[in-house]
């Protein structure tokens, strides 16, 4: 595979001027690119990716500085408004990283919902109907149309026990990736257990939906 970049050439190699850290960075996607085992992670982080700067770009276009309101607001919730950061600073950090990490294994590892049907026992149009009523959590396909289910929410027998009634236990609209993260997450308050685990051997589903109503 070959990349084709914005970098500026070299006057001395006629080649784009990168970093050691980046040059190694594309030898480590192309060999996952390569490689039928990691293949799907490494197309899911690098839609990730290209989504991000997109998200970037728009928001540099719009570049419309916080009112002083705005502002009070964050501070309250104890966000520092006065020491700004850079947008190549701001993906590069720890939080986003480890962020699109994780977004990129729950996608890599989502399956076709055509495949999360047949599992389930049910028809497409029926896990169709349940994402839009907010009682099974989908993403999209990268560069395709379609759903792919992320596979917290299920076994190989079928969907976790309770699914439905627990992520409708919000109230409000939550991230596929929050809500993976919130699944696989041992809790002290569920005996050092996940959410998921807790579920699947048998346990109270209603402690569940108070901690995801709290939320």
């Amino acid at each position: 595979m070959q990349f084709m970049t914005l970098a500026p050439l070299s006057s001395e190699t006629g080649k784009p001027n990168l970093s050691r850290g980046t040059r190694e960075d594309l030898r480590l996607i192309d060999a996952a690119l390569s490689s039928t085992e990691r293949r799907d992670l490494a197309e899911a982080a690098l839609h990730i990716a290209a989504r991000m700067l997109e998200q970037a770009h728009e928001v540099a276009e719009e570049d419309v500085p916080l009112s002083a309101s705005e502002k009070e607001a964050l501070g309250r919730l104890g966000v520092d408004t006065s020491d700004t950061v850079s947008d190549a600073d701001f993906y590069r950090s720890s939080p986003v990283l480890d962020g699109m990490t994780r977004q990129a294994l729950m996608t890599a590892e989502a399956i076709p919902l055509a495949e999360a049907a047949w599992r389930m026992g049910v028809s497409d149009a029926r896990l169709r109907q349940r994402i839009a009523a907010g009682s099974l959590m989908a993403v999209h396909r990268p560069h395709e149309r379609g759903w792919l289910i992320p596979t917290f929410q299920l076994t190989e027998a079928g969907e976790i026990p309770h699914l439905s009634r627990v992520l409708q236990a919000t109230g409000r609209p939550v991230s596929a990736q929050a809500m993976d993260r919130f699944f696989r997450t041992p809790r002290q308050d569920l005996e050092q257990m996940s959410p998921r685990d807790w579920l699947i051997t048998g346990h109270d589903p209603a402690i569940i939906e108070s901690i995801l109503s709290g939320l």
